[in-house]
């Protein structure tokens, strides 16, 4: 298995469980090729995309505000450009796309980022209650599990030794609800993938049952609060009579480009085990999550190349990186997902504002930690590591 990509110039010794250390030569990591390649004015973009920090980068502090602000903008920009695209309409109508791509990365970067450090209380360190609150409010917003129902499963069963077996909530969607077996194929997990992400059937049952947590929920008072949004909120929606506007902008995206993001999200989330490891010792459960980088390696280019070889290749790297790694950070890989290990090893700390730094400073420390570059890539280990599953295992 190739410790960087499939493009990866050399091997490295697989460590116990089948995974690569993280190597930080520069011969071989492609962040630190980017460095020497690229100029120092593209860095900062190229750290924010690949989730990567070159060595001995100089960390950029953000605030827990910065974070909900700027999430909270890009999501109310991106219904206001399809809302605004769809009364235009002609050529304008192009724009919606753009609309749901700013309130998916919104939407997902609420629910995956925010939220979740809120059912950690790492958002407002001095007062759980705001944490609850905020979570809560997202929770509504985007039609998902009640916040204190999430936080309860996902600080007991999650971040435990019983990640990845029945009853975690990772194990529950991909097994139960998504439908992949233990021990399935490689190539047959693909073509369940790629199935389910088109799957009419999928979409609407999912969109159901996030519905059903909405407003049917084992809390009354969440049931309430849903209620009371959602009423206000379809009421202005029926008195501008934006019935249109309501479906294009807010349930195309928050439906069907959410539950897809959602579905790549969690298949790359951990990896089961190797079944002849020791079952989920804090060795093995440090190596079930892997950060995933998104970026290639820099064209690798004789000093004898002609000018047409040079431009080709740095052509197709930067379309792989503006057309593949770039979609996945911005709307599957979201927020401080790319480090989720990290998180696993600092459940609670506040540092998930500036994870990558973050992680990059205990990597140079020492820091063991595992990694892929690039989603595709991460999906296809995931995949391998669920094929060597015994069917039905626990």
């Amino acid at each position: 298995m190739l410790i960087l990509s499939q493009h990866s110039l050399r091997r490295e010794k697989p460590l116990k469980g089948g995974r690569e250390p993280l190597s930080q030569s520069p011969d071989l990591d492609p962040r630190e090729l980017m460095k020497k390649d690229l100029p120092n004015w593209i860095q900062p973009f190229l750290t924010e995309l690949t989730a990567k920090p070159f060595v001995g980068e100089q960390q950029r502090k953000r605030t827990a505000l910065n974070h909900i602000v700027t999430t909270f903008v890009a999501l109310g920009i991106g219904v206001a450009t399809s809302v605004l695209a769809l009364s235009q309409s002609g050529f304008n109508l192009g724009l919606i796309p753009i609309g749901w791509g700013l309130t998916v990365y919104g939407a997902r970067k609420l629910r995956l980022t925010i939220m979740h450090a809120c059912s950690h209380h790492a958002v407002f360190t001095n007062n759980r209650k705001f944490n609850c609150w905020l979570g809560e409010f997202i929770s509504i917003l985007t039609l998902t599990l009640n916040f204190k129902a999430y936080q309860r499963g996902h600080n007991k069963d999650h971040h435990s030794n019983k990640l990845l077996t029945p009853g975690d909530e990772t194990y529950q969607y991909l097994i139960d609800t998504v439908g992949f077996r233990l021990g399935m194929n490689v190539n047959h997990a693909w073509k369940h993938l790629w199935k389910t992400l088109v799957s009419p059937t999928f979409h609407i049952h999912q969109f159901a049952s996030r519905l059903a947590a909405t407003f049917l929920s084992d809390s009354l008072s969440h049931n309430l609060l849903s209620v009371v949004f959602w009423s206000s909120v379809l009421g202005f929606v029926t008195l501008k009579n934006s019935w249109l506007a309501f479906l294009v902008a807010w349930i195309i995206p928050i439906s069907i480009f959410f539950e897809a993001s959602s579905l790549l999200r969690q298949c790359v989330e951990h990896h089961f085990p190797v079944p002849t490891t020791a079952k989920h010792s804090p060795e093995v459960l440090s190596q079930m999550t892997a950060a995933i980088f998104c970026g290639e390696p820099t064209p690798k280019l004789d000093s004898s190349a002609e000018w047409v070889e040079i431009f080709l290749a740095w052509t197709l790297w930067w379309l792989q990186m503006l057309f593949y790694h770039l979609p996945s950070r911005v709307f599957i890989l979201t927020g401080d997902s790319p480090c989720h290990d990290f998180h696993h090893r600092n459940p609670g700390s506040h540092k998930w504002l500036d994870c990558i730094f973050e992680r990059q400073k205990e990597v140079e420390a020492g820091v063991k930690y595992y990694h892929h570059w690039g989603l595709l890539e991460a999906i296809n280990e995931s995949f391998k590591f669920m094929s060597l599953q015994p069917p039905h295992s626990s």
